[in-house]
């Protein structure tokens, strides 16, 4: 399924970006120097004005995202799924505990997360973990993989038990 770009998304996702980072006009203003107006971000928002790939590079640069994100690359290509995966966290504690562990820091990082998350909301049984698509996001972020890639790696480690929507 491809998404269509139009200028309204692209409105939309700017003034997105911005209030997910709790910035007014006037602080994009003040915190860019007066390089980005406040006046003209508004006009890209609402989409009374048009954007030139040179401004859309200035904008991204200064939110500290791709510019692909601009046009919803993060979205569509970022998330890639909507829903939860089950770990066996039995298998993970196995492989972190091994020399079958090939990739260790891998390993002790999804593992650390995945104890947190287990503190975090008291689940204390142990066997398998259930992961909301965000929290997937940020084991994916944190290793430098796309939800889809590592989702295709914990299924290659055996890892993963299944996918829901």
């Amino acid at each position: 399924m491809t998404t269509e770009i139009t200028s309204t998304s692209v409105s939309e996702r700017l003034r997105s970006i911005r209030h997910a980072q709790s910035l007014s006009l006037s602080d994009v203003e003040l915190a860019s120097n007066g390089e980005i107006k406040a006046v003209v971000l508004g006009s890209y928002e609402r989409g009374s004005r048009s954007l030139s790939v040179k401004r859309a590079i200035q904008i991204a640069d200064f939110y500290g995202v791709p510019v692909s994100t601009l046009f919803g690359g993060t979205l569509t290509e970022g998330a890639g799924f909507a829903g939860r995966i089950i770990i066996d966290t039995r298998r993970l504690r196995q492989l972190r505990d091994t020399e079958q562990a090939h990739e260790g820091p891998a390993f002790q990082m999804i593992s650390r997360y995945i104890s947190h998350i287990q503190s975090s909301r008291e689940d204390w049984n142990g066997e398998v973990i259930s992961l909301r698509d965000r929290y997937v996001e940020c084991v994916a972020i944190c290793l430098g993989y796309t939800a889809k890639s590592l989702i295709v790696w914990l299924d290659s480690q055996k890892l993963l038990l299944s996918l829901r929507n």
